[in-house]
């Protein structure tokens, strides 16, 4: 399991300095920014895309490992999996974040800075640590049944009002 972790966190590590690195190139005019700038429809379109794939892709890798395949496979063949299911869970996050920023530069349009900046928080959740890679791959404990917790509401409910009318009592 540790050595899933550290392939995770090093694909982790290098999509975060692949987005320094497209900062640092743009920022140093290597390349220039700006070149789609006035192309007010080409903007209006690739925005309405990135800030769809943004939407989607946030829940849908946060919640990745409850689709039921994916869990029964993370259970089956916990490290296989891990690694397969994480690498793609990472990509799902940061592959938009880095055409965000490229986007950013392209048509200097802060919109997609702030996109970028949600996708690289919402990375954070995401986070490769070996107590989550066991945890992950581990079975969910089953919730208590409403029923059951009707019945422990319903006993100290009634044990609460016996002692306080033993109190008036008293």
């Amino acid at each position: 399991m540790k050595n899933v972790k550290k392939i995770l966190l090093m694909e982790f590590v290098a999509i975060i300095v692949i987005a320094a690195l497209v900062i640092l190139i743009f920022e140093l005019n290597i390349v220039w920014p700006g070149d789609l700038a006035g192309q007010t429809r080409t903007d209006f379109f690739v925005e309405c895309a990135m800030v769809l794939l943004t939407i989607i892709m946030i829940p849908l890798a946060l919640r990745l490992f409850k689709f039921k395949k994916i869990h029964n496979a993370l259970l089956q063949k916990k490290e296989v999996a891990l690694k397969k299911w994480g690498f793609i869970r990472i990509l799902m996050l940061g592959l938009p974040m880095i055409a965000n920023i490229v986007c950013y530069y392209l048509f200097v349009n802060p919109g997609y800075s702030y996109l970028a900046l949600i996708l690289f928080l919402s990375m954070m959740f995401v986070f490769p640590t070996l107590e989550k890679c066991y945890a992950e791959t581990e079975p969910v404990a089953e919730p208590v049944k409403a029923d059951e917790q009707d019945v422990a509401c319903q006993e100290e409910a009634s044990s609460v009002k016996e002692s306080v009318e033993q109190s008036e009592v008293e």
